[in-house]
């Protein structure tokens, strides 16, 4: 799932290119990748989505996006759905 959701995101950009995708978006990503987590944007940009493996990485993770006045949102998916 990381190299796909990594290859995504590396094919959207090379497509759109920098401008496009915004500094924003990319610094998002950014920090996430720094993590070791993969990242891609969940719609057309302005919010990403990601993989983390433990819990100290997510709090790494949330840590440095709030250092950067970025919020990470926990999601969790509903295994009745």
């Amino acid at each position: 799932m990381k190299e796909l959701m990594d290859l995504n995101f590396d094919l959207r950009r090379k497509i759109f290119g920098d401008a496009v995708i915004g500094q924003q978006n990319w610094e998002m990503i950014q920090i996430a990748r720094d993590q070791g987590c993969p990242a891609k944007f969940a719609g057309s940009s302005g919010a990403v989505v990601g993989i983390y493996h433990d819990w100290e990485q997510l709090r790494n993770l949330a840590e440095n996006y709030r250092r950067q006045n970025y919020k990470l949102v926990k999601l969790s998916i509903d295994p009745g759905y």
